[in-house]
């Protein structure tokens, strides 16, 4: 009995070694998985801040984009608009190129309704014809409007 309890004795010394040589091992990979831990950490800290002022800089370029945007389509409105009140003035002049001219810009406003509708309503092409309701509708405010400054014309040359 001696003899087993002696051996025992030793593969209980020898598992206390391999289990202290297991703890040192973890403690190490502990240790240095806390420090790369803490690096990791600082390094996703310094990520998540400069992606914030990119952010920051992509949201005040895009309202930049969205004014600039605004801007040429007032510009392009107001820019129709002397056009069509110009074109008035040549109506008189030179009537077929006023007629050639008024055509092309019923086309224009008709296909500029025609692409509003859509976008608004995700409605398909096929749905919506130049002979619609909507184009119809479209085309006697262009004729009323042409109206109305063809009478403001002809009231500041009198």
């Amino acid at each position: 009995m001696g003899h087993i309890h002696l051996h025992l004795l030793k593969n209980l010394s020898l598992l206390k070694t391999l289990i202290n040589q297991s703890i040192d091992q973890i403690r190490k990979r502990v240790w240095i998985s806390s420090w790369d831990g803490k690096n990791i950490e600082e390094a996703n800290i310094r990520f998540i801040e400069s992606l914030l002022v990119f952010r920051g800089e992509l949201k005040e370029k895009e309202k930049i984009l969205n004014k600039i945007k605004k801007n040429i389509n007032q510009a392009k409105k107001l820019f129709d608009n002397k056009l069509d009140r110009f074109m008035l003035l040549v109506e008189k002049e030179n009537p077929g190129f006023y007629k050639e001219f008024k055509q092309e810009r019923e086309t224009q406003l008709l296909s500029k309704l025609k692409d509003k509708v859509l976008k608004e309503k995700f409605v398909s092409s096929e749905d919506i014809t130049i002979e619609g309701n909507m184009a119809k509708k479209d085309e006697s405010n262009f004729r009323r409007k042409t109206s109305q400054k063809a009478k403001k014309a002809n009231k500041v040359e009198a």
